[in-house]
């Protein structure tokens, strides 16, 4: 997706908050006086409202533009900071002006008024939504973890799907730490058979946010702390596993410490 900010001396050719120029994933948004007042005015989650319909469903693999004056430009970068966590700083990127593509290249006739006016207004930046740098940080950050002298060997990051464990992110394993794998795809199995057999019969009660497992007598054993993120799928999870008994409480310190910034590169992820 791509967002260009313009300046026009003259007021758009329509009378609406925003149009299309040619096909639905080419959206402007009105110049108009009356209408950058009342895009001022409103808050934040009003025009979130507004304007999450608007956007694709993934914002950074699509080939939608939308068009904006420069009058509001902070404001919407904003609002869609709002929708998207993390977007101004991780998903977008500055683009160059020939990113910006020629009304012959929207599809625009010559002559009607919405070419005229996209030929003479003046597009000041664009910028480009991407997510190519989010992955590299929440790998960067699972090692950063995983690293430190606390006892804790893993993080993982995986979903669960035809009775079986994907891994998607992982820190990189310890060569001196084991962390049981096949007993990590076990517990979720279970877990979930547990989401599932607790939704049906008291439904209303929710899901657990997080779940600890521990292998072995209580003196000796890996441990999985375990939380579900329904946001990014029905059957997600952050795993922070510890190869001894004694990491219990650097598991739960380095999850409160870290799950924010995790959430959020998540998110941007599988937006």
């Amino acid at each position: 997706m791509k967002i260009v900010f313009y300046k026009a001396n003259e007021d758009v050719w329509f009378d609406t908050s925003c149009a299309q120029l040619c096909l639905p994933s080419e959206i402007i948004f009105s110049n108009r006086q009356d209408k950058l007042v009342i895009f001022e005015q409103k808050s934040i989650d009003e025009l979130k409202r507004w304007i999450k319909p608007l956007l694709p469903r993934n914002v950074t693999g699509s080939n939608d533009i939308f068009f904006v004056p420069s009058e509001i430009q902070d404001k919407f970068m904003d609002v869609l900071n709002k929708v998207i966590s993390g977007f101004k700083g991780i998903m977008v990127k500055k683009g160059e002006p020939t990113d910006i593509p020629t009304s012959e290249e929207l599809g625009l006739e010559p002559g009607n008024p919405s070419s005229s006016f996209y030929d003479e207004m003046e597009k000041q930046e664009v910028y480009i939504v991407e997510k190519q740098d989010a992955e590299r940080e929440l790998l960067k950050l699972f090692n950063s973890i995983a690293d430190q002298d606390n006892e804790i060997d893993a993080v993982i990051f995986s979903t669960f799907t035809a009775k079986r464990v994907r891994v998607a992110y992982a820190s990189t394993p310890k060569p001196n730490r084991k962390v049981e794998a096949k007993t990590f795809e076990v517990y979720l199995g279970d877990l979930i058979s547990f989401y599932k057999k607790a939704q049906q019969v008291y439904p209303k009660a929710g899901q657990p946010d997080y779940v600890v497992f521990q292998n072995g007598d209580g003196s000796q054993g890996s441990i999985f702390h375990i939380t579900h993120l329904p946001k990014c799928g029905e059957y997600y999870f952050l795993t922070f596993v510890s190869a001894t008994a004694e990491g219990i409480e650097m598991l739960e310190h380095f999850r409160e410490q870290n799950l924010d910034k995790i959430k959020e590169l998540l998110d941007i992820i599988y937006s």
